[in-house]
């Protein structure tokens, strides 16, 4: 009878046959479905009213907690549960989700016991066949990503058809947000185990974006039906960073978020964004941490100035701090990391000393020396931005690939 059924059709069964509330979570103890009864078992309709209000009555998350301290791990297993009576469900080894029977009653009789176990098994192939067709999906949607930015903006039109085909839509807005995994030295990880924990995780929220890897990163679309919406789709990136530093030797991953824009040819910008988001995060040592491109504010002025003007970006570098930083690989200086010190305490000399461990004296004959080799009195503003300004520039210029 449950040969060819959907996951609610298999429910539907085995709460009729057993005239209580059947729930599945997916293994992160998230509801993907429950199902009332519709008839009575032995003319008593105690027990369909009793599990209905317990299913009702259960606060926020009592089953999540009691799953992260007790959850079923073994095929055949069924424990007793906030819920009333839980079984895991595994695809391929691995825990995909738990069926619980829903009940107020201390003890499972023998047929219930019977439907559980066996209920759970075909509730199982159900969810191998679902995340198939799923993977399968996200998997087309996320080869056009990759050929998308393996192109150019030419083919951009091209790749709309394509895209659309996917599941994409052009008059939606979407964020991109991409995610690096490194070794503690700062090399690549591999990404392959990684891509499916991401599309699993869009698939659980039911979000209708795309997936795919490009070069040394996780590239993934989000749409943005709701401006309102954007907080929510950074705390979720977030979210799935964590879980990812969960799976990675490091535990070093790191993501970085674009501005909302529509269309290839504007997330083709936004997969810029993206990426410079997390090269500029990774300079400033950030390489566990998610940014949000729009949060950089001048540093967006100088990835801009980055890509239209870069040679003079360089010679203001050069003719500010560029001597500086060699006067300090020369003699293993510190006066570039004392600049730094000194802007990060905002001028304040007692908070630079300490932050720097230094005595005061140091730091202030220190600061004399910059001011005599760059010829830039300290005590003057436009003098301290130029020098703060290009602090921010050798950031910057960090990110630039070694020639």
């Amino acid at each position: 009878a449950a040969e060819n059924r959907d996951l609610n059709s298999l429910l539907q069964i085995l709460a009729r046959a057993t005239a209580k509330p059947v729930v599945v979570h997916d293994d992160a103890g998230v509801l993907m479905a429950q199902i009332y009864p519709t008839v009575t078992r032995g003319g008593s309709s105690n027990n369909r009213r009793g599990g209905r209000a317990l299913l009702q009555s259960l606060p926020y998350g009592a089953f999540q907690n009691w799953l992260g301290r007790e959850a079923p791990s073994i095929d055949g297993t069924i424990v007793a549960s906030p819920l009333g009576f839980t079984t895991v469900l595994k695809v391929e080894k691995r825990v995909a989700g738990y069926l619980s029977l829903v009940s107020p009653d201390d003890v499972l009789d023998e047929f219930e016991r019977l439907v559980l176990v066996y209920g759970a098994e075909v509730c199982a192939i159900e969810l191998a066949k679902s995340r198939a067709i799923a993977f399968a999906v996200e998997q087309a949607r996320g080869d056009w990503v990759q050929m998308w930015l393996s192109g150019t903006p030419a083919d951009d039109d091209m790749m709309a058809t394509r895209a659309q085909q996917a599941g994409f839509e052009p008059e939606t807005q979407y964020i991109v947000a991409v995610f690096r995994a490194v070794t503690d030295s700062g090399a690549s990880l591999p990404l392959e185990s990684l891509l499916p924990l991401v599309r699993d995780d869009m698939a659980r929220r039911q979000v209708n974006g795309a997936v795919g890897q490009y070069v040394d990163m996780i590239v993934t679309l989000y749409p943005l039906p709701n401006p309102e919406k954007t907080l929510r789709v950074r705390e979720m990136v977030d979210e799935v960073r964590q879980q990812l530093a969960t799976r990675t030797p490091s535990g070093l991953v790191a993501a970085g978020i674009s501005r909302p824009a529509t269309g290839l040819v504007a997330l083709r910008e936004s997969y810029r964004e993206a990426k410079d988001a997390v090269s500029i995060a990774n300079e400033l040592d950030d390489r566990e941490k998610t940014t949000y491109y729009g949060d950089l504010k001048l540093f967006q002025l100088l990835l801009a100035l980055k890509e239209r003007n870069l040679v003079q970006l360089r010679a203001f570098y050069m003719e500010t701090l560029g001597p500086r930083v060699e006067h300090d690989e020369r003699r293993q200086g510190d006066l570039v990391r004392t600049l730094n010190g000194f802007f990060k305490a905002n001028g304040n000399l007692a908070k630079a000393a300490n932050d720097l461990d230094v005595h005061r004296n140091t730091l202030v004959y220190r600061l004399e020396q910059i001011s005599r080799l760059t010829e830039l009195d300290l005590n003057d503003a436009d003098n301290r931005l130029i020098l703060h300004l290009a602090l921010k520039i050798q950031r910057v210029l960090a990110t630039l690939p070694e020639t």
